[in-house]
């Protein structure tokens, strides 16, 4: 590969990450077919070489969907804290599961709305 096709990568995977599309390697081996591990040596040399303010954190699962929706999943110990961040973005966001969390937002979201 070419360093143009390289600079094509950064380029698009710079405009991903500002559009907050929250690339990843599978996303952008698959847009520019070329290998995951390629892909992961790009971002790494983005990160490091470039100094591009890229974090990961490999206990988070993160994919972008069709529908443009984010989907992200990761452990927590309680549903404390996430709870404040999903309520925090109202209907912006929808639990998927587990079950409890969901039913939890979903009291708090019908709390909320005997207030109102």
């Amino acid at each position: 590969m070419g360093i143009k096709n390289v600079y094509e990568r950064f380029v698009w995977f710079d405009n991903q990450v500002r559009a907050r599309k929250y690339p990843n390697a599978t996303s952008l081996s698959e847009q520019f077919e070329i290998s995951t591990k390629t892909a992961r040596r790009d971002i790494d040399f983005m990160r490091d070489r470039l100094l591009c303010p890229l974090d990961y954190d490999s206990s988070q699962k993160a994919k972008l969907l069709k529908d443009g929706s984010f989907e992200i999943s990761f452990p927590v110990s309680d549903f404390s804290e996430i709870k404040r961040e999903i309520l925090k973005h109202g209907d912006a966001v929808m639990v998927i599961e587990p079950e409890s969390l969901r039913e939890l937002i979903k009291s708090e979201a019908m709390n909320i709305a005997k207030i109102y």
